[in-house]
């Protein structure tokens, strides 16, 4: 048996936002002081005390309690205490594996105070019980918080964890929603460009050359330290919007003062797993806040965008789908259609260098106009050059081709990849076929 001098003990402390609903005595505070006592008492020596304050006790990736089983594996630590087995977890079999089999492998004692558990007295034959029991719980109140939900969504009142752009949390109403006058005003911006016909790409770009900083750079600056590891704070790009921010905020009836709620819903307490929610089972309430913009403004953007989507949808089938490839980040390019002064124009661009412009600089478009006849030419040229040399290739089969189909791109070409395409190109300068030999 060792000296109790001889055990370096880590505690472990851990508050969900669960039991803070449910109103446990188990604060962050309480459990520091309840264990600090006990390791003083028998002469323990405290390495370190880890915290997990909002952390499941249904998730076991949770930050400070990795940093302990690395502490563990580097043999910092051969002692665990926890105020009671709920505090190391609520989920029975990983807690059990834990108390019962991870710390004894490792040679570390394990002491779960109010559970009276002790692994250097022996096995507790309890232990497997409370773990039950707290993992029922666990799964009782997980129920109990989405029914509370649900009755505060029908309430009109706001349950999400982060605020929308635009808003933020009312300090004297609780769960309600309050306009935040800076951010509020981009966002009207935004609408107002929409209204004028620019598209998502454009409303983007006209932004960042404004040097409006993304939503998550906006609230990272104002102290919301959960968006530190955001793409755009990281690469410091604080001017990144992407089209797809452009297309969530617009589409977002929120900004009319309606607020639509239980968006999503977790099908499991354990895998955390969130599905949508079909529409008709949402919870719609108008007038839940101040309206940024008004719902007739919405309602034509709405209108003006769905018809552009109409005539984007119009273009004749992908042709070149799963083969074109934007030749610097090598991420597929995307068909779009745009209205040109005298015509309808199909377009394939690279979306990836919207939201990554340091790792692909360019679009590099190519309309189809050049790239159907291009490739069509290419394909009868290399055709006519297999088949006068001879050689066994299906590629041989279509040196008279007159029209490229899915079927002779599959038969012939591995992949296509387009460089940046400037004013006047050549096409032999900026498209590079890969052939099926």
């Amino acid at each position: 048996m060792q000296n109790n001098a001889t055990y370096t003990a880590g505690l472990y402390l851990r508050l969900s936002k669960d039991d803070e609903q449910t109103g446990e005595s188990v604060s962050i505070g309480t459990q520091r002081s309840i264990l600090l006592d006990h390791c003083q008492q028998q002469g323990y020596t405290v390495y370190k005390i880890y915290v997990d304050d909002g952390y499941s006790g249904m998730n076991f990736n949770r930050p400070d309690f990795q940093n302990m089983l690395e502490d563990i594996e580097d043999g910092n630590i051969n002692m665990v205490i926890t105020k009671d087995l709920s505090r190391l977890g609520r989920d029975y079999i990983m807690t059990g594996y834990y108390s019962e089999i991870y710390f004894q492998m490792k040679g570390v004692r394990y002491i779960a105070l109010a559970d009276d558990i002790d692994t250097l007295k022996g096995h507790n034959d309890l232990a497997p019980f409370k773990n039950i029991l707290n993992d029922m719980y666990a799964r009782d109140i997980s129920k109990k918080i989405k029914h509370a939900k649900h009755q505060r969504a029908k309430q009109g009142l706001f349950i999400g964890s982060q605020t929308p752009y635009g808003y933020i949390k009312d300090p004297d109403v609780k769960n309600h929603l309050k306009v935040d006058p800076e951010a509020a005003e981009v966002v009207r911006t935004i609408f107002t460009l929409a209204e004028q016909g620019l598209g998502n790409i454009a409303i983007a770009a006209e932004l960042k050359a404004r040097q409006i900083v993304a939503p998550s750079v906006y609230k990272y600056l104002h102290g919301d330290k959960k968006f530190a590891h955001f793409p755009a704070i990281r690469d410091h790009d604080y001017c990144r919007w992407s089209h797809a921010m452009i297309n969530q905020l617009l589409n977002n009836p929120v900004y009319t003062g309606t607020l639509v709620s239980l968006k999503t819903e977790t099908t499991d307490c354990k895998t955390k797993r969130c599905v949508p929610v079909p529409e008709e089972k949402r919870i719609v309430t108008p007038n839940a806040h101040e309206a940024i913009v008004t719902q007739e403004q919405f309602d034509r953007i709405k209108q003006v965008r769905a018809e552009h989507r109409c005539l984007a949808n119009m273009h004749r089938e992908n042709l070149f789908r799963g083969k074109l490839f934007c030749e610097c980040c090598g991420h597929p390019l995307t068909i779009s259609r745009k209205q040109l002064k005298e015509r309808v124009a199909d377009i394939y661009l690279c979306m990836y260098h919207y939201s990554h412009p340091q790792v692909c600089p360019q679009t590099h478009r190519v309309y189809h106009d050049m790239l159907y006849p291009y490739v069509l030419q290419q394909v009868q040229t290399f055709a006519r050059s297999m088949k006068r040399r001879k050689v066994n290739s299906r590629i041989a089969n279509y040196a008279e081709t007159e029209e490229l189909t899915p079927e002779v791109l599959d038969a012939t070409i591995e992949r296509i990849e387009i460089s940046h395409v400037k004013y006047k190109s050549k096409p032999g300068s900026v498209i590079h076929i890969y052939w099926k030999l």
